[in-house]
């Protein structure tokens, strides 16, 4: 089997549940058939594990940042609104 990038599979699986709905659903539905689909190869189950966890740890820091840039927003439109 050729070499895998995890880091790279993972991001661009990142950039698609950012930017596709329906990606995700299909993603948190059944990760590897949604991984073979993004790469274009089946995967042994301990690399898929590896990169669903990371993707899972991607999206848990993303939503956050999310909500960390909202309360700061809040927190600045309050302070410029007093």
């Amino acid at each position: 089997m050729a070499n895998v990038n995890i880091k790279e599979i993972v991001g661009k699986l990142i950039e698609i549940i950012q930017d596709d709905d329906k990606f995700e659903a299909k993603f948190d539905a059944n990760p590897a058939k949604a991984i073979e689909e993004v790469i274009g190869m089946d995967l042994p189950d301990d690399t898929v594990n590896k990169i669903v966890k990371a993707v899972k740890a991607k999206e848990i820091q993303l939503d956050n940042l999310d909500d960390i840039l909202e309360d700061k927003g809040k927190e600045l439109l309050g302070k410029l609104f007093k």
